[in-house]
C-alpha cells in the first residue's frame, strides 16, 4: 500500500518542482527586464532637453545594452517610451501625447518578453499542463533630478505618501508630530527614498507658544527602516533621552530644532547630529543670541543646503525676520551608508515640557541626476 501512495505521489511531487523551476525562471526574466527598463527610463530622462526622437533612441540603445532572457532587450521607441508628467504629492503619472511630449517631466519606459513580439518565456515543464510560455513585462518612471517631495500649500490628503509612526499623523494641512501630550515621540518618512548626495530642503514649523514647550524635532536623513524612531523627551524622537543611551539610528544624521537641552534647561537649540547620537547632549549652538526662539509660538523657516560636502543651515522667524545660518562640513551618503535615503521629520516632548509640533509646508529637491519614482 505504502509503494502504491509513493507511485501516485511521485508525479504531484514532480510537478510542483517543476512548477517552481518555470516560477523561478519567470522571477528571473522580470528581474532582467526590470534592470533593462530602469537603466533605460535613467538614460532618456537625461536626454530631455534634446527632444522627443533623442529620448527614443537613447532608451533603445540603452535597453539593448542589457539581456533578458538570453537575448538584448528590444524596446519599442513608439510604444514602450512613454512621456508623462510625475506629480509627487499624489504620486501620479498622467500621459502625455503628440506636441504636449516636449513639455513632460518623467519618462516612462517598458521592457517586454510577449507573445505578440516572439519573445515570450519559454516554460520548461508548462507545456504539460498546456501553458508553454508566459508573456513578462516590466517598467519604470523615472524623473530628472529636481523637486521630488512637493507640499508648498500644506499636507491636506497626503498621509498615504508618508510612513507615520507613534504619535504622527497628518491633521488638516499640518504634519502633526505631537498633540501636546507628555512623553510623546513620533517619526514620519516620505515613502519614497530621496537622492542625498545634493539636496535643497525647505520647511516651516510651528510649535505652541509657553517656557515651558518642549522637547524638540529634528529633520533627518536614515537607512534604518520606515518604522524608525528614537525615544522620547530629550531624544526628539530621533536618538535616546539620556547621554550614552540606545541608538535608535545607527545610519542617520539629523538637523535638531529643540526647546530643551540635556540638562532639561530652556533654551533654544540646533545642532547637526550623526549616527543616532543623543541630540541634546553633544555639541549644541544657542540660538537665542540670534533672536530665535521657536517657544513664542511664531512660524519658522528652516532651509537646509547640501553640496556633497557641506550643510548649510538657514532659520528665519517669519514675524520677526531674523535669521540665523550655520554650516557643517559633513559626508552625508558615508554617513548612511547610501546615496539614497529616507527623509522626513522626528518630534518628541517631555513629562513638563510638552507641546504640539507641526510641520506646516515641506519641499525637497536634488541636483544629483535621475531619481526613480515608481518601479511595476
Amino acid at each position: 500500500m505504502v509503494i502504491i501512495y509513493m507511485v501516485m505521489l511521485v508525479p504531484v511531487v514532480v510537478g510542483f518542482v517543476s512548477l517552481g523551476v518555470d516560477f523561478g525562471h519567470v522571477q528571473v526574466v522580470k528581474q532582467e527586464l526590470e534592470h533593462a527598463s530602469e537603466a533605460a527610463a535613467r538614460a532618456a530622462v537625461s536626454q530631455l532637453a534634446g527632444g522627443v526622437t533623442t529620448v527614443q533612441n537613447t532608451a533603445v540603445t540603452w535597453g539593448a545594452k542589457d539581456y533578458a532572457d538570453g537575448s538584448p532587450v528590444v524596446i519599442d521607441p513608439n510604444n514602450d517610451v512613454v512621456f508623462g508628467t510625475w506629480t509627487s504629492g499624489t504620486r501620479s503619472f498622467s500621459v502625455l501625447s503628440g506636441a504636449a511630449r516636449s513639455s513632460a517631466n518623467a519618462i516612462q519606459v517598458y521592457a517586454r518578453h510577449t507573445a505578440a513580439r516572439g519573445t515570450a518565456v519559454q516554460l520548461y515543464f508548462g507545456g504539460v499542463i498546456g501553458i508553454a510560455s508566459c508573456d513578462t513585462t516590466a517598467s519604470c518612471i523615472v524623473t530628472p533630478g529636481g523637486t521630488t517631495i512637493s507640499y508648498p500649500s500644506g499636507f491636506a490628503g497626503a498621509s498615504s505618501f508618508f510612513n507615520l509612526n507613534s504619535s504622527a499623523t497628518v491633521n488638516g494641512s499640518n504634519l502633526q508630530l505631537s498633540d501636546g501630550g507628555t512623553l510623546e515621540q513620533s517619526s514620519a518618512w516620505f515613502s519614497t527614498a530621496q537622492n542625498i548626495t545634493n539636496f535643497t530642503t525647505n520647511f516651516t514649523f510651528q510649535v505652541n507658544n509657553g517656557d515651558n514647550t518642549g522637547c524638540g524635532i529634528t529633520f533627518t536623513i536614515q537607512t534604518d527602516g520606515s518604522s524608525a524612531i528614537g525615544f522620547s523627551g530629550h531624544g526628539y524622537g530621533y536618538g535616546s533621552d539620556t547621554s550614552g543611551g540606545t541608538v535608535y539610528m545607527p545610519n542617520s544624521m539629523c538637523i535638531v530644532l529643540g526647546t530643551v537641552d540635556g540638562n532639561s534647561a530652556s533654551a533654544c537649540l540646533t545642532a547637526c547630529v550623526t549616527g543616532g547620537a543623543p541630540p541634546a547632549y553633544g555639541t549644541t549652538t544657542n540660538l537665542l543670541p540670534s533672536s530665535i526662539d521657536f517657544r513664542t509660538g511664531d512660524v519658522f523657516a528652516v532651509q537646509l543646503t547640501y553640496n556633497g560636502t557641506t550643510l548649510t543651515e538657514t532659520i528665519t522667524d517669519n514675524t520677526t525676520h531674523a535669521t540665523f545660518t550655520q554650516s557643517y562640513t559633513i559626508n552625508i551618503p558615508a554617513i548612511v551608508g547610501s546615496n539614497t535615503a529616507q527623509v522626513g521629520f522626528t518630534g518628541g516632548t517631555g513629562g513638563s515640557h510638552v507641546a504640539t509640533q507641526n510641520v506646516l509646508t515641506w519641499t525637497y529637491s536634488s541636483t544629483a541626476g535621475s531619481l526613480i519614482v515608481q518601479n511595476q
